[in-house]
């Protein structure tokens, strides 16, 4: 199109003939040699990806990129945001001791006993999967949003991972977690939603793009969707990272307020009438991890302990 202006100019011997004459030079370099130009960083706040060889595709979602960036795990990085990873596994799940001192522990400390089913949602690399087989779930129903997500996790990093999607207790699915639920009629001893979070309301605020794919899951909706989906005594859990708990926990406290009012208008049957726990934030890397449980009818009710007397979640710990 640079070309065509410029012989235009040229033909009505237009005075600004030779400025068309640099722009069209410009735009040719730029078509040609691309690496000529400066990098291009539209937000300060996300990782510096260039192209180091690295695993990353795009979807109709979020662009996902595989780094090694710490050892036995590839970071999943989402829109240039810290995501989820797709940890190094031999396929055994009893050597995945390192759970015995990880939050995950939490909802199996709580129930007491392993559940007989359990729902992710947000799956993502299938770190809460893991956590499941270790602490002996029957059946696990993962589902994951971003298909490239999932292609990785079934297939190009399918080696790295010890093909946990191909245990016969696991069932890793690309789908939509709301839909999933309610398509679903199986209950629940635990229905996990680890932080589903892709941070597209960043993006919609930097872009202008209306992604928002989990805000579906936060709602009173949602959770009266997942206590339909739970048996007697199971837990709902929700866990999320909060840069600054103390200061500001703003994802936590939403989604408690949200719970509150979801056990708050009813439900049949209504389980034990509130959020009967919320256990104590704990420190994960990068960022603090809390974790609120809530309760189904028929468990009994705990008390509400000081943080000084809370459990630490470990194999000494379970029951």
């Amino acid at each position: 199109m640079a070309g065509a202006g410029l012989r235009i100019a040229i033909r009505r011997r237009s005075r600004i003939a030779p400025v068309g004459a640099v722009t069209a030079v410009l735009l040719a370099v730029a078509v040609v040699a691309p690496s000529v130009l400066p990098y291009q960083r539209t937000d300060e706040s996300k990782a510096d990806l260039r192209d180091s060889g690295h695993a990353w595709d795009w979807s109709a979602v979020f662009r996902v990129d595989a780094v090694a960036a710490v050892p036995n795990a590839l970071t999943l990085i989402h829109d240039g945001l810290l995501g989820s990873a797709i940890y190094r596994f031999d396929g055994n799940p009893k050597s995945l001791t390192r759970f015995d001192s990880d939050p995950r522990a939490f909802p199996f400390d709580a129930a007491g006993t392993a559940p007989g089913n359990v729902l992710i949602i947000g799956a993502a690399g299938g770190n809460e999967v893991l956590a499941s087989l270790y602490f002996d779930a029957g059946h696990i129903d993962a589902v994951e949003l971003n298909p490239v997500t999932y292609r990785f996790v079934t297939e190009k990093f399918a080696a790295y991972d010890g093909h946990f999607t191909d245990n016969p207790r696991v069932n890793y699915v690309n789908d939509e977690g709301r839909g999933y639920l309610a398509r679903s009629d199986r209950k629940y001893g635990l229905i996990w939603y680890p932080a589903p979070d892709s941070y597209s309301a960043t993006n919609a605020a930097t872009s202008g793009a209306n992604v928002l794919s989990e805000s579906y899951l936060y709602t009173s909706e949602a959770i009266t969707d997942s206590f339909d989906h739970l048996q007697r005594g199971g837990i709902l859990a929700a866990q999320f990272g909060e840069f600054d708990y103390d200061a500001r926990p703003n994802r936590t406290t939403r989604y408690v307020a949200t719970a509150r009012r979801a056990l708050a208008i009813g439900m049949t049957p209504a389980p034990c009438g509130e959020v009967d726990y919320l256990l104590e934030p704990v420190r994960s890397w990068p960022e603090r991890t809390t974790l609120p449980a809530m309760v189904s009818e028929g468990m009994p009710r705990q008390p509400s302990l000081p943080p000084s007397d809370r459990r630490t979640p470990g194999a000494n710990n379970r029951t």
